[in-house]
């Protein structure tokens, strides 16, 4: 059932599963409750409220300026998800789970999931099971070809802290009627 793990694959599989390498981390700053101000003029600024009363805003840049706005001339005050990295602000990323089309070590948390369409012929559709373990499922679309690939994703997470997360899978494809292949990965 399993002639493709070979020794070799085997031992290769086990090298990437049992020494996952570290990536440096980024340097970020705390996150903080950051927001986006839109002055009647256009400007905008993204920044942390340091104290407000009913006249004006202190207000504190990414980069670190402050500055006093009066209300009058604030059109728009919402919240941001991202954070502030160096003095610049960074959005939060909308797929923190996922790369292009590999999974990160981020879980989904569960009841959240994703469709996705990669290069027009494999779609995915993925779930969080709980807050460390997923499992995502697809087929190919490949027009006149009665015999489509299916593939199955599992995940768990069982670290998943601010600037680090591990996590190990499970890759199966196959074709009805054939065996399929499997791979085992971890991610950092």
């Amino acid at each position: 059932m399993f002639r493709f793990l070979t020794p070799g694959v085997v031992m290769v599989v086990l090298l990437f599963w049992l020494l996952p390498v570290a990536a440096p981390a980024q340097d970020t700053s705390a996150r903080e409750n950051l927001v986006e101000i839109v002055l009647k003029d256009g400007s905008k600024l993204i920044g942390r409220v340091v104290e407000e009363n009913d006249r004006v805003i202190r207000f504190q840049t990414t980069g670190g300026v402050e500055m006093t706005l009066p209300r009058d001339q604030i059109q728009v005050r919402r919240s941001v998800r991202g954070k502030s990295v160096r003095g610049e602000f960074w959005p939060e990323d909308p797929n923190t789970t996922r790369l292009l089309f590999s999974p990160t070590a981020r879980p989904l948390k569960a009841g959240q999931g994703y469709f996705s369409l990669y290069e027009l012929f494999f779609p995915l559709v993925a779930v969080g099971l709980t807050d460390f373990m997923s499992v995502a499922t697809g087929v190919s679309l490949f027009p006149g070809v009665s015999d489509q690939i299916i593939y199955l994703n599992g995940k768990l997470t069982p670290i998943n802290r601010d600037n680090f997360a591990l996590a190990g899978g499970a890759l199966y494809v196959f074709t009805p009627g054939t065996e399929g292949a499997g791979i085992l990965y971890s991610v950092i």
